[in-house]
């Protein structure tokens, strides 16, 4: 497969958001292997018209080689990612890093001017969505999330 994706998002004032994103590199019951493929992924933010995030992503080639490395995936096949924009993305950002350590994927949080960051790696789609879920939570203050998740 090919999947080339750009998402940009552009917030005005203090407007807040909590945006999130997941990609599972082969059905892991099934056997899938990805031998040759292409996957990129581009991420750009702005408030008040002024760039705040550029993430680009890129794995051309034999995909479960770039998973199986040690500095790449070490042989995760689920990725995922949250931004969120708030009011005050200290505190919330500390939180974050102290609930995913719980879990049993990788993950890495960072603030990026004032806008919180997470990367997330999985062993499969059931891990990866603990991982988001467990995230998103924090980020909700507890609240619940929204009926589509429970599906």
């Amino acid at each position: 497969g090919r999947l080339d994706r750009t998402l940009e998002i552009h917030l005005e004032g203090s407007a807040s958001l909590v945006a999130c994103d997941g990609v599972v590199f082969g059905r892991l019951a099934r056997g899938e292997c990805l031998a040759a493929g292409l996957y990129a992924e581009t991420i750009k933010v702005w408030r008040n018209g002024r760039p705040i995030l550029f993430d680009r992503t890129e794995i051309d080639g034999p995909v479960h080689q770039w998973l199986a490395g040690a500095s790449t995936g070490r042989g995760h096949r689920a990725s995922g990612m949250i931004l969120i924009a708030s009011a005050d993305p200290g505190p919330l950002l500390s939180r974050i890093r102290e609930a995913l350590k719980q879990e049993h994927g990788l993950s890495g949080a960072s603030l990026v001017r004032g806008l919180v960051h997470v990367r997330m790696l999985a062993s499969d789609d059931f891990e990866l969505r603990r991982m988001m879920t467990c995230a998103l939570e924090v980020a909700r203050s507890g609240r619940a999330l929204p009926r589509n998740w429970s599906c």
